[in-house]
């Protein structure tokens, strides 16, 4: 945790066993008749409501509709039973195919007896109810059927013979019963025209329509051989890239028939088959159009669409579809699309085929339309049974899947899924080219757009040593001596020797009067603060410098860092502008001094939180240094590094990590691999991956940085040590605990070494250790070390410091974890009250605190007087941060867990549902916090009375 933005605020706790989620509901509830025929009247009343054909639109009306329904059940022979079942209900589409329906689940039910109310039969898979195989060697047309190759939504699939023009195998079609034969022939004639423009390599083409003598529609298509595309993926042992290659294939084809106005409807991995072509795999769609022209048109004249068809099939069909809406685009084969790609990168579909049908009709709409499926890595992780098999056929090891997919791939597939279709991919083609954007390791389009932004260590990266002793205050001062030294060779060069001699008198004087509060008599025994010698000194620059506005401008710059370098921002800010009207009134606004001054300003104002102003100025120091000194120069450099920070607090990370980047680019061409600004680079584009979520990219560039730095300036370096500092805390972040702990216990002793035990860096890693600690169980040490880290900080910088009261919460933390309530909430008192003193009762540090306090009462047993304190804490954040950040997702966290113990479970339900889903986006899936969640869920149900959702939930973790 950086020292601008404190140690961390929250408790953080191990991570429990990792898992996802699993969305099951029961099925339709039988009713209490318990016989055949009462099931069979559920499941007329279930098609009825899911169909959501009104009575209105049922000319026959419904006591019609269930006439119809027993009388065909009487008729044995298929054929016969549809030629009746379209005779009776005169035509009307919606009728007709709510009887068919019925007549299939009937079929399903044949043979299930009466018994307990749990014994619900299941639905069975709707097929074509013809005896299929007696008619091979059967004329078709101009087609002899040959073999039975397959079955498929819409109908039976055969391997048949075209004796005329050409003589030829082909794959013949035959469309199940229960369509409007002429108006589906009429449909496809249309639907043909357009087909006939397709021209694709991976689509297969579509040769003739017709009819059978019974009116059946079937369809001829080009025969393709081959295997599934998950079957061929997986027997071929593709690797996730070559995965992503093949698929992209399909993106294409899918793309080029949307330009043609055809939607498929049905992409799944049967209807993409995959051979080999000069070593190579490739992919062939088929059944394009087939859906389209089945129920739908192209014209707008006399063809239409029957309103809340169901078409696809469930497991890859999108919402819209499953609502039977009537202007799906070609969205929805994007999230098809995006279901397939699920399945090729995990094994498995979002939602299970078996859980669906379990389910029951409705219940399995409306998880198609509303429940939000796990990432496809945390499915990795959840399918722990079959993750060496997965694994395996990936040509991966199984520790290794989960990171080859989390992250940008999950970014990618969950777009498509997106349940608002404006938030999925405009076509398959910007899902194909986002695709190739992650191979290339160019920025995706599907990146989060509102990660966790955790203040970093900003300060860190772009400050001079501070120190707390007189020892340590003397070289701030020599430090200032030197600045004014160099200034003074600059006057000499130019100016009289008698001038130049009165400066640098003046320079001196000033310096002596600084020495001058570490002398011991005047210091009565104690440390002297660096606080305690600027503060004096600011108060007699005007005078020091009477006549001097450029040696005063320079002394005043050098003040304002060092008072931002003590996190003092309001002073030093009023010093920078004081020092920016001195260079103003004698017009050196564009020279090199005053463009530090602008830099250090704007890095300043960073700090302080006014991002919007910070820009302003660090833009205009930008454009300039790239004027006077040129784009590449190292000042330009670190100046644009400013600004990719800059432009990260704004809310762009994606521009933020694309400028930081190239940034990064230029420094390792221009000032070489191990300067120290390409270093320096080299973390905050490691913060930025962390923000982002990429936590092991993230990791990775911190670790090179570390390792660059160690070679660089030796182990013990600042910059080897702020790069291991970040390192450990991607460490931890990852619940990699005893990895964290051992370098960061490396580092306190390489900052002890560096800069004292008191010093402020030391302090934030002395504090970031004991967090890792209490990850690793060692309570007491943790403990131990934060309250030596809260005295430590008292003496250095106050009581009422920033990073101080953020000690004192964290020490509350500890001891609230540890059960020692009575004296962690007078610290957490305390801190509440000087953090609305100084900063507002809507600042961050204040509302965390409020928060804080709740569990402890919470833990105390008083939920009621913790809720006030929770909701204004989580109404503050939501109103302050960035939707998806980590902080408002505890902050609702410990809301719903009050609602829970106030037992308003309702309430509770809907906070911590919203809460996983903040924490799952920003932190993802495996972290510590995303699994309290579940287990405050889980908690919750047992509360309830839901003992099968609480098992859910729980086995989730």
């Amino acid at each position: 945790m950086s020292a601008v933005e404190g140690p961390r605020q929250w408790s953080r706790r191990p991570s429990l066993p990792r898992a996802g989620l699993n969305f099951l509901s029961p099925g339709v509830t039988v009713g209490s008749g318990h016989t055949t025929e009462r099931r069979r009247i559920d499941r007329f009343l279930a098609v009825l409501t899911v169909t959501r054909a009104g009575v209105d639109r049922m000319t026959n009306g419904t006591s019609d509709i269930e006439s119809v329904f027993r009388e065909a059940q009487r008729i044995d022979d298929h054929e016969e039973r549809w030629a009746y079942v379209h005779r009776a209900c005169q035509g009307v589409a919606a009728v007709e195919k709510i009887v068919l329906e019925l007549l299939e689940i009937s079929d399903g039910l044949t043979g299930v007896t009466s018994g307990s109310p749990s014994e619900e039969p299941q639905p069975k898979t709707i097929t074509t109810p013809v005896r299929e195989a007696e008619q091979l060697g059967r004329v078709i047309g101009r087609y002899k059927l040959l073999k039975l190759i397959g079955e498929g939504g819409f109908g039976t699939v055969f391997l048949a013979e075209q004796r005329e023009p050409v003589r030829r195998h082909v794959a013949l079609k035959i469309i199940k019963l229960g369509m409007d034969t002429h108006r589906v022939i009429a449909r496809f004639e249309v639907e043909r025209q357009a087909l006939a423009l397709m021209d694709h390599p991976n689509i297969a083409k579509v040769f003739d329509a017709g009819a059978t003598e019974t009116g059946r529609p079937y369809f001829v298509m080009e025969l393709v051989t081959g295997e599934s595309i998950t079957d061929y993926c997986d027997k071929h042992r593709l690797t996730i890239r070559e995965r992503l290659d093949l698929f992209s294939q399909v993106c294409r084809a899918v793309q080029h028939a949307h330009t043609k106005g055809i939607i498929h409807r049905d992409l799944k991995p049967s209807n993409v088959l995959v051979s080999t072509h000069d070593d190579h795999p490739f992919a062939k769609v088929i059944d394009f159009g087939i859906a389209k022209a089945a129920y739908a048109t192209l014209t707008d004249k006399t063809l239409f669409t029957d309103h809340h068809q169901l078409l696809g099939t469930p497991v890859y069909m999108s919402p819209e579809q499953a609502e039977g809406s009537e202007d799906t685009d070609t969205r929805s084969d994007v999230y098809s699309l995006g279901v397939l790609l699920y399945e090729l990168l995990t094994g498995s579909t979002p939602f299970s085929p078996e859980d669906l049908q379990r389910a029951g009709i409705a219940e399995m709409y409306r998880v198609i339309r509303e429940v939000e499926p796990p990432l496809p890595s945390t499915r990795i992780v959840l399918s722990s049974t079959t993750l060496p098999a997965v694994a395996a056929s990936r040509a991966i090891d199984p520790q290794r899947l989960r990171a080859a997919v989390h992250g940008e791939l999950d970014w990618i597939v969950m777009k498509c899924l997106e349940k608002n279709r404006a938030r999925r991919y405009e076509s398959a083609g910007s899902l194909g080219s986002d695709i190739g954007h992650h191979m290339r390791g160019e920025a995706v389009l599907a990146a989060p757009p509102s990660r966790v932004y955790r203040l970093r260590k900003f300060v860190r990266r772009h400050r001079v040593g501070v120190g707390a002793g007189a020892t340590v205050a003397a070289a701030l001062i020599v430090g200032l001596g030197a600045s004014l030294i160099g200034l003074r060779s600059a006057v000499r060069a130019r100016d009289a020797e008698t001038m130049a001699r009165r400066q640098a008198e003046s320079a001196l004087e000033f310096i002596s009067e600084m020495f001058g509060a570490v002398d011991p008599k005047l210091a009565r025994g104690h440390d002297v603060t660096v606080a305690e010698v600027l503060d004096p000194a600011t108060a007699k620059v005007a005078q020091s410098f009477s006549g001097d506005a450029e040696g005063e401008a320079v002394v005043r710059s050098v003040l304002a860092q060092a008072y931002s370098n003590l996190a003092r921002y309001p002073d030093a800010l009023r010093e920078f502008e004081r020092a920016w009207k001195l260079r103003q009134a004698r017009g050196q606004v564009n020279e090199p001094e005053a463009l530090t001054l602008l830099h250090n300003w704007g890095a300043t104002l960073l700090a302080s939180g006014d991002v919007s102003r910070a820009r302003e100025l660090l833009q205009r120091a930008c454009d300039q240094r790239a004027a006077t000194l040129g784009p590449a120069h190292g000042d330009t450099l670190e100046t644009r590094s400013v600004l990719a920070y800059a432009k990260q607090l704004g809310g762009d990370l994606d521009g933020a990590t694309d400028d930081i980047r190239e940034v990064l680019r230029d420094q390792e061409r221009t000032l070489g691999p191990n300067d120290r600004g390409t270093l320096e680079s080299m973390c905050s584009l490691a913060d930025m991956l962390g923000s982002a979520g990429k936590l092991e990219e993230a990791l990775r560039v911190a670790h090179e940085g570390a390792t660059r730095a160690a070679s660089a300036y030796g182990p013990d370096s600042d910059l080897a040590l702020m790069a291991s500092s970040i390192e450990a805390e991607y460490l931890d972040d990852l619940s990699r605990y005893e990895e964290a702990a051992t370098l960061l216990e490396r580092v306190v002793r390489g900052k002890e070494k560096l800069y004292g035990s008191n010093h402020p860096e030391t302090l934030v890693s002395l504090d970031l250790l004991a967090g890792t600690l209490m990850d690793c169980g060692q309570n007491e040490r943790a403990i131990d070390l934060r309250r030596a880290v809260v005295d430590r900080a008292k003496q250095t910088l106050g009581e009422g410091h920033a990073s101080t009261l953020t000690y004192m919460n964290n020490l509350a933390q500890a001891l609230r974890h540890a059960g020692q309530l009575a004296e962690a909430e007078p610290i957490y008192r305390r801190v509440i009250t000087l953090r609305r003193e100084q900063d507002g009762a809507q600042a961050e540090g204040t509302l965390v605190a409020l928060s804080n306090l709740g569990l402890l009462l919470l833990q105390r047993e008083a939920p009621r007087e913790a809720l006030p304190l929770f909701r204004e804490a989580a109404d503050g954040l939501r109103s302050t941060l960035a939707p998806d950040h980590w902080m408002l997702g505890v902050a609702l966290l410990n809301l719903g867990r009050c609602q829970t113990a106030l037992r308003d479970y309702a309430v509770a339900e809907a906070t911590l549902l919203d809460a996983h889903a903040r924490l799952e986006r920003s932190l993802g899936p495996s972290h510590g916090r995303t699994n309290q969640v579940r287990a405050a869920l889980a908690k919750l149900y047992d509360a309830w009375g839901r003992p099968e959702q609480a098992r859910i939930w729980r086995a989730s973790k």
